[in-house]
């Protein structure tokens, strides 16, 4: 039997794993692996637990990917990005990550209503993106590229009436140190999601640093803030090409009661150069802050902080499959409307 042909597995409510993390629900799936809310019998918490599909335990290349996305998060720190507690691999073979569950909606079911994209109130826009920035920061302060900033990438809580938002999913990311030596990545592999995507990156995910992260952030702040992609196509090679041909509207075009150098810097963040960006995405994030709104730079609210206690590191690996809890579309409606008021 190849390892195609081995069957997924599936663990049902119950399971125990590492004698510890007992399986209550899956939550979600991704290309290489699920993940479950579980129990955490030792620190009495909810975790996240991602496994890998049973095929990618043999295939020394996926696990390695695995591997690299672990060792690529456990330094990050920040309210804004989904912790990674502990690693593992049981007798049978079977790799496990955990990692701090969080109740939320992806930043996409917030931006699309009906299948329509909305144009998020200003103020709400621009606390959401300072701390989407502030945790892509975190990550690039200890030389971590994320390669696939989307919304689809993070999760927004409503701690009362305060919005946090937390990035997740770093399936994708590379040490930059190993950008330009990693086996991993070939040369002319592209990965990543188009519409976020910088002409570097589509080109070959060897060319991807801090500012290529930076170019997708700047994707977001423009969708976040017009309501649509700065890039128009009908698929993604002509997305591609006008990215390519840096064929952007203007942000001031479509929203010309923003402030000209707010526009401005989140159109730098898109250009076609990456020589032309901020360099990391603490920059971008002082370049917008002067227009965020002050209660947005103030410390996160009780709640948004992870456990940072880890449960000992038995194995380098990390979680990455997108996932996401619900919260109820009532209460998001009600508080969405009253960002809008």
């Amino acid at each position: 039997m190849t390892a195609s042909e081995r069957p997924l597995i599936d663990l049902q409510p119950g399971i125990v794993i590492a004698d510890r993390y007992r399986i209550l629900r899956k939550i979600g799936s991704g290309g290489m692996a699920s993940v479950y809310e579980a129990h955490d019998a030792k620190k009495k918490r909810r975790v996240a637990l991602k496994i890998p599909y049973e095929p990618f335990w043999m295939d020394r290349r996926a696990m390695k990917r695995f591997l690299r996305e672990a060792r690529a998060t456990l330094p990050i720190r920040s309210p804004h990005v989904v912790r990674t507690l502990a690693v593992g691999r049981q007798s049978d073979g079977m790799p496990y990550m955990v990692m701090q569950f969080v109740e939320g909606t992806p930043l996409r079911d917030i931006m699309y209503s009906d299948g329509k994209q909305r144009q998020l109130p200003t103020e709400l826009a621009l606390t959401l993106l300072h701390q989407i920035a502030t945790g892509l920061a975190a990550a690039h302060e200890v030389q971590v590229i994320h390669r696939d900033v989307k919304p689809d990438n993070v999760l927004v809580t409503f701690l009362g009436e305060t919005p946090v938002a937390r990035l997740f999913d770093f399936g994708l990311s590379l040490a930059a140190t190993e950008a330009a030596t990693s086996r991993l990545t070939e040369p002319n592999t592209t990965l990543g999601t188009p519409q976020y995507m910088p002409p570097e990156q589509a080109q070959s995910a060897r060319q991807a640093d801090a500012r290529a992260d930076v170019y997708s952030l700047g994707i977001i702040a423009y969708e976040l803030l017009a309501g649509s992609l700065p890039f128009e196509g009908e698929d993604a090679q002509e997305v591609w090409r006008n990215a390519w041909r840096g064929h952007a509207i203007p942000l001031g075009q479509s929203r010309p009661d923003l402030p000209a150098p707010l526009a401005d810097e989140i159109m730098r963040a898109i250009s076609r150069d990456p020589e032309q960006r901020h360099p990391t995405a603490a920059a971008f994030r002082a370049a917008i802050e002067p227009y965020v709104p002050a209660s947005a730079r103030a410390a996160p609210p009780r709640g948004a902080h992870a456990d940072d206690s880890t449960d000992g590191l038995t194995w380098p690996l990390v979680v990455g499959a997108t996932f996401a809890g619900v919260i109820a579309i009532g209460m998001l409606i009600i508080l969405l409307l009253r960002w809008m008021q």
